[in-house]
């Protein structure tokens, strides 16, 4: 028995060595493809060594991310030891600024004694007219590139004083000149 589907007339016409049949000559045997042809072990071997491969990478991708995770804990582990730390220091640092602390060392390192006689002195603030007047702030020299580009961007100060006047602005202290 053959694998083809051919009527039996060209079966027994083809072992009696007669070519030519009803239908007249057969046709030349179909040229090969240019893929490959791979019988079933073969594809079965093939599929075996990927899925294998990808097994392979799947742990090694589960290797890499269990060792970050173990990272990740190692590195938060010193993050948690490095803040108490900082926290111990910062308790330390205020406990050394705390009034109490701060005259005990005035009184038993640097030898302060505590003041128990004390008075107030009320002392005249001077008017304005007494005080020497304030020697001008120098006035930063710009290049003509700069002054240009301040005006153009908007930064640019009027810092020019008007010689007329000669006190200063009053400061919102109460003295009147």
């Amino acid at each position: 028995m053959t694998s083809t589907m051919r009527p039996p007339k060209l079966l027994e016409a083809r072992h009696a060595g007669d070519e030519t049949g009803p239908a007249g000559p057969e046709p030349a045997p179909r040229a090969r493809r240019g893929y490959l042809m791979l019988n079933g072990a073969a594809l079965v071997a093939i599929t075996a060594m990927a899925l294998g491969a990808i097994g392979i990478l799947y742990l090694i991708q589960t290797s890499q991310v269990a060792q970050l995770g173990y990272q990740l804990s190692h590195l938060q582990q010193q993050y948690d030891d490095l803040t108490n730390a900082n926290e111990k220091l910062q308790y330390q640092v205020d406990h050394d600024h705390s009034l109490p602390v701060v005259q005990q060392v005035a009184l038993t390192q640097l030898g302060m004694v505590p003041m128990h006689d004390f008075k107030f002195i009320q002392v005249d603030r001077p008017s304005q007219d007494q005080l020497p007047p304030q020697a001008p702030e120098p006035r930063p020299h710009h290049s003509l590139w700069q002054r240009v580009r301040d005006a153009l961007t908007g930064t640019s100060s009027a810092d020019h004083v008007d010689p007329t006047t000669t006190a200063p602005p009053s400061r919102g202290n109460g003295a009147t000149p």
